[in-house]
């Protein structure tokens, strides 16, 4: 899974598809007072802005229409470190879009923080479930990897669901503990032993994608 920022699809539903990725972001040095607090004003606002819904298909392979969701997405990622607590907070919002795109920006900006709530919310997440997965593969954590392993029996393979093909929550996290690297291994190899078919196709997806990357 390469590292990878997920849009919202509105239409029929919700569905989730891959778009590509902003670069790494370094936090910045410390504010004063005064400029810290105007920061803090801006990322709230920004944040809110999360929440704005997006009419039509998002993707890498189609045009999308943009939104104030889209520049509220860049904004954050460019203040990087320091929206990083806010946008844990975010991760409960009632808001399925807020919710997404805060994820997503977490798992972009790369701050270890984000590590432990964000596992916390794989078994909670439905609606944006595939962000957080993605997020927290994207983090590179051998923390996660207990997290991320009960959700290798939630189905293998793709979802063919035109106009996108998406990955089964199950694949996903195959994808995300891929990720993590060698020190998942272990427990992949203990996954191959799963009394559960979907347990074991996705343990050997991830095992033949590291075996890829060690090649």
């Amino acid at each position: 899974m390469r590292c990878a920022r997920s849009r919202i699809a509105v239409g029929v539903g919700l569905a989730f598809a891959l778009a590509s990725c902003g670069p790494a972001h370094r936090p910045k040095a410390s504010l004063d007072p005064a400029a810290a607090s105007r920061e803090q004003k801006q990322i709230a606002a920004l944040i809110d802005d999360l929440g704005v819904p997006v009419e039509g298909l998002h993707g890498s392979c189609m045009p999308y229409p943009h939104s104030k969701a889209d520049d509220a997405y860049a904004g954050l990622l460019k203040i990087g470190a320091p929206a990083v607590p806010a946008l844990i907070d975010v991760l409960a919002d009632s808001n399925v879009y807020r919710r997404a795109h805060a994820a997503g920006l977490l798992g972009e900006i790369g701050d270890p923080r984000a590590v432990p709530p964000l596992d916390a919310r794989l078994d909670k997440e439905v609606d944006a479930n595939g962000w957080v997965i993605d997020a927290v593969g994207n983090l590179h954590d051998p923390r996660s990897v207990d997290a991320l392993v009960p959700l290798l029996s939630k189905g293998s393979g793709v979802i063919h669901s035109l106009p996108a093909t998406v990955p089964t929550v199950g694949q996903r996290a195959a994808y995300a503990i891929a990720e993590i690297g060698k020190p998942a291994k272990a427990r992949l190899m203990l996954a191959l032993r799963s009394s559960n078919p979907d347990t074991r196709a996705n343990a050997k997806f991830a095992l033949d994608r590291l075996s890829k990357r060690a090649g």
